[in-house]
């Protein structure tokens, strides 16, 4: 018996399904349910129906499939000719066939197998019919400005008839709003929330995309956005439909501030929690490898990678080359300890790292720090004035409107170039320290600063693609790493 939800229920169906298998004569049933898959979409994978295909294939179901209706075992027209396939009955030699209760269907006749397919179409046709009057109904109801259902979300609750703001946490959201407006990075605010035992309603830590997509969301300022059109969110009576947590004003400087391309980090996963990521790249397209987890029963806990990863923050990435973790960590630390030693690598190294001197002046580091912190600051203090309106922006920053864009552009690159600056003195700095006594200082070291370390002894670290297919390989194999030394 083989069928998934419907609005008779799964249990019922089972029983309908018993009762008329025992009819027909059976000894033993089977029943195979995908309760909460669904037989319509085209990539969901549906266990149960998969088993059923693979018992049917093995010839362990020799008796027949009895179904509650057509559709319950096929909404697509790919599964149902793979059902026909593995039933592989005819009027000749009907050894396994399929009934469905409620259409009366036989599948051991060609016109049975013919009605079968129409059935599925059918169905099919008819759930995508229900799905474009439920959409149409939605949207409908948004454009009225009606509340049309689902539980509530991060800040509000549900109130007598309509969405309420939840106190706790909208003050959490007004105090992450005006710390992006400050200038304070998400992760910063998600750490401090994360302490705070603010989650999700889930119950999980947040992640940064979908807190940064939370606060940015047009119902923080009692909006609604529907197929792009942006609403005050009241009926026709002029009721809202949800609290609002921020005014107009800070939640589309929140979001301005959070949507700036020029936000978004060269390293989107944050900072770096292993050795060499980032620092090696990839022999076939020269990408940097990234740390991934590949822990498991063959691999066992702890089990780790380097590889050239391709996913959306990185589209060109090849996705060739792969490398076991540990053990390059273990080999580029011994590398880079012994080179500190070699008398070739440390004149190279005391010529300077980038133009800067390989001692960095104290003095000259703080004011790096310093300008560094104003140029910041007053990129902030224009993204909010632009925010208030051109007016504020030119009388309290002297920019005009048509030369904001240009200012931003020049004023960002100068930032960058700050902090290309300051990066070249702390490694700078960390050189001088680990030449001086290169065992204890690697003991003692930050793991940035180590990584620092290693880019100044070791700019380019290269590893080759692997003889194996796929390239996970259990061997790890050191003549695989090209690396090219300072100097």
């Amino acid at each position: 018996m083989a069928g998934d939800e419907d609005e008779t229920g799964v249990d019922r169906q089972a029983a309908d399904g018993i009762k008329e298998a025992r009819r027909r004569g059976a000894k033993r049933i089977r029943i195979y349910a995908d309760d909460g898959f669904s037989a319509f979409k085209r990539r969901v994978v549906r266990p149960r129906f998969e088993d059923l295909l693979a018992d049917l294939a093995d010839d362990r179901l020799p008796g027949g499939v009895v179904a509650w209706r057509a559709e319950r075992l096929a909404r697509q027209p790919s599964d149902a000719e793979r059902l026909l396939d593995a039933l592989r009955a005819d009027e000749d030699d009907p050894r396994t066939t399929a009934y469905t209760i409620a259409d009366g269907v036989d599948t051991s006749t060609e016109a049975g197998k013919f009605v079968f397919r129409q059935l599925v179409q059918f169905g099919r046709w008819e759930s995508k019919a229900i799905g474009q009057r439920v959409a149409r109904a939605a949207r409908a109801r948004s454009e009225q400005g009606r509340f049309h259902g689902g539980p509530p979300a991060f800040g509000h609750r549900d109130g007598t008839a309509w969405r309420e703001v939840e106190p706790r946490e909208a003050d959490a959201i007004r105090g992450a709003a005006e710390r992006i407006l400050a200038g304070e990075g998400v992760r910063s605010i998600l750490r401090d929330w994360t302490a705070r035992g603010l989650v999700t309603r889930r119950g999980k830590p947040w992640q940064h995309a979908a807190w940064r997509k939370m606060i940015i969301s047009a119902r923080m300022a009692g909006l609604r956005v529907s197929h792009g059109v942006e609403s005050s969110g009241v009926d026709p009576e002029g009721r809202p439909w949800i609290g609002q947590i921020l005014d107009d004003e800070t939640w589309r400087a929140v979001k301005r501030v959070l949507e700036d391309p020029a936000r978004r980090p060269q390293n989107p996963g944050g900072q770096a929690r292993h050795l060499l990521t980032g620092v090696m790249r990839c022999g076939v397209c020269f990408g940097p490898l990234r740390a991934k987890g590949n822990a498991g029963h063959k691999n066992g806990q702890g089990y780790w990678t380097y590889g050239c990863v391709k996913d959306w923050s990185h589209p060109t990435a090849c996705g060739r080359v792969w490398i076991k973790g540990s053990p390059s960590d273990e080999y580029i630390e011994g590398v880079v300890v012994a080179a500190l030693s070699d008398s070739a690598v440390v004149a190279a190294l005391s010529k300077g790292i980038g133009g800067q001197p390989a001692d960095p002046d104290v003095d000259e580091e703080a004011e790096l720090h310093t300008a560094l912190l104003e140029i910041r600051e007053r990129i902030v203090a224009a993204e909010v004035a632009w925010m208030r309106g051109p007016a504020v922006l030119e009388a309290e920053l002297g920019i005009s409107p048509e030369g904001y864009r240009r200012w931003r552009a020049g004023a960002i690159g100068e930032r960058d170039e700050l902090e290309r600056r300051f990066a070249r003195l702390v490694r700078g700095r960390a050189v001088v320290r680990a030449v001086a006594d290169p065992e204890q200082f690697w003991a003692e070291a930050t793991l940035e600063t180590r990584r620092d370390v290693i880019r100044a002894v070791c700019p380019e670290i290269v590893v080759r693609q692997a003889a194996s297919v796929p390239e996970f390989p259990q061997r790890w194999d050191r003549r695989r790493i090209a690396i090219t030394f300072a100097g």
